[in-house]
């Protein structure tokens, strides 16, 4: 017991530079937002198909590719909001028709117009020349000869370009290898939310050996609700405890937009010989 209390006390001493107070302080992460573009992720963009009547028929199918997205992703789409349009009746004259998409303020964001109904229409989500992040709708209006219309619209269109928050804390910050294990595992603390939902196929824990970064022990996160990782010192590879050094623990998520957040720390692992030295 003296020589676990002596390596506790040097160890503290040590990396702190002050006397053990008999507490432990909880480390928050700090939030890293990497810098290549975030992944949209197309399995989760939403798909929705609607119809607009004319005279009792089908007239124009409008079907919209991804109602959930972020602009300025450029490695995998989708980065903007995309219209499919399907004319279904050629025999109706159009004389105009009118796209306007308005934010949850009920301001117009995007206006297009024309004679002709085109295929596909385009919106990057930039509203004045900045990305326009918030809720919206579509309102498609198709003006008939003789003055008749017809109208098409959806809500529920999220622009997405902020990343998850989440909260990263370890019960310690120095861990004491003595025997050949850890005197305490180290507990990490995790929390993930986002309003548009944590994708969990790219949410991943890890704990990298700080000098070159190597992955040596990783976790898979079925929750992105609160929960406790215990960590005993050991590598994935040959299940030995590691070395003396530091390390960094990483956790890495994604949003359904393809946002992406990397929040880390650092853990210092030393080692107390029999004497209780560090």
């Amino acid at each position: 017991m003296n020589k676990i209390k002596s390596c506790i006390l040097a160890a503290l001493c040590l990396f702190t530079g002050s006397a053990y107070a008999g507490s432990q302080t909880v480390i928050q992460a700090v939030a890293e937002i990497p810098s290549q573009p975030a992944q949209a992720i197309i399995g989760n963009s939403i798909v929705s198909t609607k119809t607009g009547v004319y005279k009792g028929a089908d007239f124009i199918k409008i079907t919209l590719k991804n109602k959930l997205f972020s602009p300025g992703n450029t490695v995998n789409m989708p980065a903007e909001l995309i219209f499919e349009i399907q004319i279904l009746n050629e025999n109706v004259k159009v004389k105009k028709w009118r796209l306007d998409i308005i934010n949850s303020r009920k301001e117009n964001a995007f206006t297009s117009s024309g004679e002709t109904i085109p295929p596909v229409i385009t919106w990057n989500g930039i509203k004045d020349g900045d990305i326009a992040e918030g809720k919206y709708k579509y309102i498609f209006t198709v003006e008939i000869w003789k003055k008749d219309k017809v109208t098409v619209e959806d809500g529920n269109i999220i622009v997405d370009v902020t990343p998850p928050l989440a909260l990263l804390k370890s019960s310690t910050d120095v861990a004491v290898i003595s025997d050949d294990r850890l005197l305490e595992n180290i507990v990490f603390s995790l929390n993930i939310s986002d309003e548009t939902g944590v994708d969990l196929n790219k949410t991943t824990f890890q704990i990298l050996n700080a000098k070159n970064n190597t992955a040596i022990k990783s976790w898979t996160l079925q929750s992105a609700a609160q929960q406790n990782i215990t960590w005993d010192g050991k590598d994935d590879i040959y299940d030995r405890l590691v070395p003396a050094g530091e390390y960094k623990p990483v956790l890495q998520t994604s949003d359904t937009a393809g946002n992406v957040s990397v929040f880390s720390k650092s853990i210092s692992v030393i080692k107390c010989d029999a004497q209780g030295n560090v």
